[in-house]
Parts: structure tokens; sequence; C-alpha cells
């Protein structure tokens, strides 16, 4: 835990617009401000950082959110960038205008998101969330139910999505005491299909379900709440969670179990990452 001084605090947050620094959203104790949680300790060192360089803060909105790192999983060539929980991805503002061809101008962390090559915040936010938009969303389908004649799906697995110009099936099999999940996708404008098969951890299917149910049936959990409460069964930080130094604990720990809920439909697995839990048992 750090704690900083009340008036210190004060000189190097007291003109800072961003309503997470105002220090009536601190934790102060006995004169200290105090910082322990990783959330906080990111901040205060953005906070020290900027007051040492004299270069403004990271932006995020006015209430203290950050849209862009809650979208990351959607930014292009997301990659970790100079350590201390920081990416670097394509701007999809300077996107939108034909730019960032390196697709590196975005700086985005859990504290807050910059473009190097000068985008404004609102603009890169705005950017962020039509590209949001532009994202395909999903049919949720109850259990056998298809859009498709059975002919033309693909026999044995489950239609869990479908859009114009995709699909995405899934079938489970048991071999020997283990859990397979095989993902295919069809390309529905050439009919092509590409197949995977994953290992699904039941110890991790398991914890997942027992969590899912502590919500009541058509609660939405947030993609950042379940990464808050299974990254830290890896020894793994909440803002490295999904990167790329940490793709197999996230699949073995966060997607394949949510694909094995989602194929019995005990949950609805939107495309932003977040679940609605559907169900009260697991069901074949």
């Amino acid at each position: 835990m750090f704690s900083v001084p009340v008036m210190t605090y004060l000189e190097m947050a007291g003109d800072v617009p961003r309503a997470d620094y105002k220090l009536k959203h601190q934790r102060v104790s006995n004169g200290f401000v105090l910082f322990s949680t990783e959330a906080e300790l990111a901040r205060l060192e953005a906070l020290v950082e900027a007051h040492n360089s004299g270069k403004p803060l990271p932006f995020l909105d006015p209430r203290g959110e950050n849209s862009v790192w809650e979208a990351r999983e959607h930014l292009v060539n997301l990659k970790r960038s100079g350590g201390d929980g920081w990416y670097s991805a394509q701007c999809p503002s300077c996107a939108a205008k034909g730019k960032d061809n390196k697709q590196n101008n975005l700086q985005v962390a859990l504290v807050g998101f910059s473009c190097v090559a000068g985008c404004t915040p609102k603009e890169v936010a705005q950017a962020t969330q039509d590209m949001m938009e532009d994202v395909p969303e999903e049919i949720e389908l109850l259990p056998g139910q298809t859009v498709l004649p059975i002919s033309e799906g693909i026999e044995g697995a489950r239609l869990l999505l479908q859009t114009e110009k995709k699909e995405r099936y899934t079938r489970i099999d048991n071999k020997e005491g283990d859990i397979y999940l095989t993902v295919f996708r069809k390309n529905r404008e050439t009919g092509e299909v590409k197949e995977q098969v994953h290992r699904v951890n039941k110890r991790y299917a398991r914890i997942m379900w027992v969590w899912l149910q502590r919500f009541e049936k058509g609660h939405v959990i947030t993609s950042k709440e379940i990464r808050e409460y299974i990254a830290p069964f890896f020894g793994v930080s909440t803002d490295a969670w999904a990167g790329h130094a940490h793709r197999s604990e996230y699949f073995e720990g966060h997607y394949y179990p949510l694909l094995w809920l989602a194929h019995h439909r005990a949950i609805e697995y939107n495309h932003d990452g977040s679940v609605v839990r559907i169900a009260d048992e697991v069901t074949p």
C-alpha cells in the first residue's frame, strides 16, 4: 500500500479535470490518501508521471470510465507496449480517416488512452463506439433451434451464431473422461468451414458456472467482471488478462468454459464479451 499526504496529492491533482482524481473520490485516512488496489496504484502512477513530465493525463470520460479499454478485444493489432499495463493498437479514429497503416497510433491502458498522431480523445472514443456498432449482433438460439434448413448445417453440431457472412457451430465430445469442444466457423459466402478442437478444463468450467450462479437469471455480467474474477486464479493482473502474453490462460480459464456453457444453453455469450445466465443448471 502507498500513502500520499493530502496536501501533496492536491498539489499534483488539484487541476486535473478527471473526476476519478477528485479528492472526494479517494480513500483518505489520518491525512493521507491511500492506494492499494491495482486500479488505485495504476491511477497514482499515471498521476505522478503526468506531474513530473508535464504531459496531460491519459483521457477517461467524465465519469472516470474508459470505453476504449473496455473495447480492447476488438481493437486492431493490440500489442503490449512498454510494460506497466500499456498496449498499442490501431487508432480507430485514424483508421476512419485512412491513416495509421502501421496500426500503432493508439496507446491504451486501464488508466486511459491517447492517440500519438493527435486525434482528440473525443474523436477516438466516438470512432471506437462507431467501430463497435459495426460488430454484427449474434442471433441467440434455443437448444436445437436453427434458422437454416438442417441439411445446410453441420451434423452433430449446435448453431450458436449467425450473421450475414458467417456462422459458428459447436459440438461437445467426451473422450476417456475429458471434454472436447469443437468449434466450426462457416463462411456463408463461400461455404468454407474451418474446424478447431479444444480441450475444456472441467475445473475452470465448474468454477465459472458456480460463480455465474451468484447472479440472477437475466442479469448482464460484463467482460470486465469476468476478468476480475477469473484472472487471479492464474496470478495474472486484470489489465493483462486476454493480452498476447497470457492468451493460453485466457482460453483455458475464460473463453472455452464460456463457450461450453453457451453450447449447453446455460448462458448467452454476447459479442461484447458479456454473458447472461439463462438456466439454473447445465443440461446436455
